[in-house]
């Protein structure tokens, strides 16, 4: 997973994806999610029912699809070839290229969708309500499944069950939680001391701290920290400090929690006196990973995704949870992920389970991120993975797990809103750049993300 997949895939700026495109998904035969293969799959036929297989030899033939960098598309590709080694099942993979939901629409339309692919954050609930997506939960939890559902971290597949019916539509493929990297050497020369990796050891990582190190390293010409439109920044802000967005019954609730609008102003305040940057008032073309990977960037709120990036620099960086009220526990922030999903309308929906289960699972995650992946795994059993590199790197790579397991991914009132979805991140940067105040940005925020209309 690339620094451009989830910034714009993930991060819910949704820039390159469109509610629009999504809007005819399913269509066809008009048979529900979850129905057992009545849309176009093989199902029922005992010889088929990989429900019930036994052994390796699955046999068949599958398509999978979703984007890729050059060097994914060649792990997968070899993951394809390592699957049908094992199971006598022929894997075609695909890259699917450009505005990857648009793609993924014109061939669900077209009956010409990969049996199974990579779904965004933001695409779940709009390809559910169109009957794109088969429900595997039923499978996952049953003893047929390679993958054991609790093997799952079940904290960030809320959004694979956007009716919060227990039906699941998708399961992570792997993770990326939002993560403090800092720059070691910019740090030392601001003169700021013990790192945020020793001040979280030390219990003393606090909102003070990370305020005395915006200050320092801003006073020696550096940025020391840049705020980006997508849900995953500014929330996880209120959340690492104590704030409840999210009702009881699911609404957002910003403006009327004390704890986030002291995050608000918070961010606004650092803002206002440059300690913080606004990604979208950077120059055109300038990436915020740059400015951190040419040391002009002291911390950057990403996920292990920038890792082997790193490897090829030479300075030191290390990682830390975001700094707390307390300053000795880790708070819940945003957890990047992506999901697997078997289309409808698959040419043999049994088999299609079974490969996302083992895809998804211990087994597929191990292959796919094991000798220097650039994600996180979603099962329990492999956090090993993150420390493969000896010494670690980062050296406190164990925190991406830690945070895997406290944080939340996308939160289903804006998943569940295709509108908001998709233009979350836009309507945010118009805000910031009008320079609305911290209450009025709370209220705004709300009622956008409750009602999907600006206020």
């Amino acid at each position: 997973m690339t620094t451009l997949n989830r910034r714009t895939l993930l991060g819910a700026s949704a820039a390159g994806i469109s509610a629009v495109a999504l809007t005819a998904c399913g269509g066809g035969s008009g048979a529900g999610p979850g129905g057992g293969g009545t849309t176009g799959g093989k199902s029922g036929d005992a010889k088929a029912d990989y429900m019930k297989a036994e052994g390796n030899n699955f046999g068949g033939s599958i398509s999978w699809g979703s984007w890729a960098n050059p060097g994914e598309a060649k792990r997968f590709n070899e993951y394809a070839a390592s699957f049908k080694q094992k199971y006598g099942t022929d894997v075609k993979f695909q890259v699917v290229s450009g505005d990857y939901a648009s793609k993924i629409q014109t061939q669900l339309v077209g009956n010409a969708a990969p049996d199974v692919f990579y779904v965004g954050d933001n695409m779940m609930a709009k390809l559910v309500e169109n009957n794109a997506l088969v429900e595997i939960g039923e499978y996952m939890k049953s003893s047929a499944s390679r993958s054991p559902f609790d093997q799952h971290l079940t904290n960030l597949l809320d959004w694979c069950q956007p009716k919060g019916d227990g039906k699941f539509y998708g399961m992570t493929v792997d993770c990326n939680p939002a993560t403090f990297w800092f720059n070691q050497d910019l740090l030392q020369e601001a003169g700021y001391g013990d790192d945020p990796a020793k001040r979280f050891e030390g219990g003393v990582w606090t909102q003070q701290a990370v305020d005395e190190l915006f200050t320092k390293v801003t006073a020696k010409g550096k940025k020391a920290h840049v705020l980006e439109s997508g849900y995953g920044h500014w929330l996880s802000w209120m959340t690492t400090f104590g704030g409840k967005p999210w009702a009881d019954n699911g609404d957002c609730q910003i403006d009327k929690d004390d704890a986030c609008m002291k995050a608000i102003e918070w961010m606004w305040g650092h803002l206002d006196k440059g300690t913080m940057t606004y990604g979208g008032s950077l120059p055109k073309g300038q990436g915020v990973d740059a400015l951190f990977y040419a040391k002009q960037l002291a911390t950057i709120p990403y996920g292990r995704w920038i890792l082997p990036n790193l490897k090829e620099l030479k300075f030191n960086y290390d990682i830390a949870p975001y700094p707390t009220i307390d300053g000795k526990e880790i708070m819940p922030t945003v957890v990047y992920v992506a999901a697997m999903g078997v289309n409808a309308k698959a040419k043999n929906v049994d088999l299609a389970k079974a490969f996302t289960a083992i895809y998804t699972g211990v087994e597929g995650e191990k292959a796919r991120l094991a000798g220097g992946g650039n994600a996180v795994p979603a099962v329990k059993g492999l956090e090993n993975l993150v420390e493969e590199d000896n010494p670690p790197l980062p050296k406190h790579a164990k925190t991406f797990n830690d945070l895997a397991g406290k944080g939340y991914a996308i939160p289903l009132k804006i998943a569940n809103n295709a509108v908001v979805a998709s233009n979350l991140g836009t309507v945010v940067d118009k805000w910031i750049k009008a320079k609305v105040s911290a209450a009025d940005f709370g209220k705004k925020l709300t009622t956008y993300i409750n009602t999907g209309k600006e206020s």
